[in-house]
Formats: C-alpha cells, sequence, structure tokens
C-alpha cells in the first residue's frame, strides 16, 4: 500500500508491482493505512476528519466515519478485525 498526498492510496499486487485498486476519494491528504486481519478491507486515517473503510477487491468506500474535529492520524483494527480505534489531532492555542 502506497499512500500520496493526492488523497489517494494504492494497492499494489507482489512481486510485479502492479497496481491493482486506486482508492480515491477523501478531501485531504492521508495520515494511515492499515489492512482488515479477517477481511478484504483497509482503513483508511485522513486530515479531511474522516476515516473510510475501502473494499479491497473493487475499491468502493463500504463506510465513512466521520466525529473527528481535526485530521484523524492513526486507525488500526483492535480484536481481531471486529473493531478499530482512531486518534487525531487538536490544536489549543493559548
Amino acid at each position: 500500500m502506497i499512500c500520496f498526498q493526492d488523497r489517494t492510496a494504492c494497492v499494489w499486487r507482489l512481486p510485479d508491482l502492479v497496481s491493482v485498486v486506486v482508492l480515491k476519494g477523501h478531501k485531504r491528504g492521508i495520515w494511515s493505512v492499515e489492512f482488515s486481519p479477517v477481511d478484504q478491507c483497509v482503513i483508511i486515517a485522513s486530515g479531511d476528519k474522516t476515516i473510510k473503510m475501502w473494499a479491497i477487491a473493487n475499491g468502493s468506500c463500504l463506510k465513512t466515519f466521520e466525529g473527528h474535529t481535526s485530521s484523524v492520524l492513526r486507525a488500526s483494527f483492535l480484536t481481531r478485525g471486529t473493531q478499530f480505534v482512531s486518534c487525531g489531532m487538536r490544536f489549543i492555542l493559548l
């Protein structure tokens, strides 16, 4: 998986390095990507304050999770892929 600041992520087949699918749909840069340990999907944390779950087979967005008030820096699967946790960045000006 390679992520770009152009708001896309690419899944590549090894060892011939052929692009299998391009995941497009985030409105800001991508901060982290994690493959599900059980399903054929990935979660992507983005600067657009969302986490998207993508199907690897066809590149479709399965669900968009909203609720962060700033960039989502990381999302990681827990408990064998049935849950995930996320963290964001929040600036406080004093």
